[in-house]
């Protein structure tokens, strides 16, 4: 599952989340979904950003997020309360190339 938020055309970004289900994770599903929705945002919508966040803890979707051109721009600390204690949420985001 895919989602776009936030669409903004005037500034041209959005905010984009992706979800597996467990059997998927692990298999480079998640790397090819990202790229794939990245590779959308820039050339069929014609935006200039995309960002996202993760749970710090979700280092599948890091490895995922980084190959796919993102980089951390930002730490939300102790946001998040998953399995019983507070994470922090990575802010991530990827520009078109020029």
């Amino acid at each position: 599952m895919f989602r776009f938020s936030t669409f903004d055309e005037l500034a041209r970004h959005t905010e984009v989340g992706i979800a597996l289900v467990p059997e998927a994770r692990g298999q480079d599903i998640g790397s090819a979904a990202i790229s794939q929705i990245v590779e959308f945002s820039f050339v069929r919508c014609n935006l200039r950003r995309v960002h996202l966040q993760v749970i710090e803890s979700n280092l599948g979707a890091l490895r995922a997020y980084e190959k796919a051109g993102f980089v951390v721009e930002g730490r939300q600390r102790q946001h998040a309360w998953v399995r019983g204690k507070y994470e922090d949420i990575f802010i991530m985001g990827t520009l078109r190339s020029a």
